[in-house]
C-alpha cells in the first residue's frame, strides 16, 4: 500500500491534534516504508516510529491505481508497549 494523497478536514485534523498528534506526524507514519498496515475491509491502522516514538494511525483508504491509495486519517495515538492490533485481513 502506498499512500500518495491524505484527504484532511477540520474534523480528521482536530481529532489527530486532540490526541497529541498533528497532519504532519500522521503523514510520516503513513509514508514510512517500515509501517505497519494492518487493514480490515477499507479501514487500516499503520504503525512506525517517528521521533523516537511509535504511533498508531487509524485511517479509512481509497485504491486510487495499482497499490496506490487515498487515506482519510481518522485518529492518531502514541502506541502502547506490548500492544497488538486484533484485526486482520481476511484471505
Amino acid at each position: 500500500m502506498n499512500v500518495v494523497e491524505f484527504i484532511w478536514g477540520e474534523w480528521n485534523t482536530a481529532h489527530i491534534t486532540k490526541h497529541g498528534g498533528s497532519q504532519d506526524l500522521a503523514e510520516q507514519v503513513l509514508r514510512d516504508p517500515a509501517v505497519t498496515v494492518i487493514t480490515a475491509h477499507r479501514l487500516a491502522q499503520a504503525r512506525a516510529t517517528v521521533v523516537t516514538k511509535d504511533w498508531t494511525v487509524v485511517f479509512n483508504f481509497e485504491p486510487i491505481q495499482g497499490t496506490n491509495v487515498r487515506a482519510y486519517p481518522i485518529t492518531m495515538y502514541p502506541t502502547k508497549r506490548g500492544s497488538r492490533t486484533t484485526h486482520r485481513r481476511k484471505p
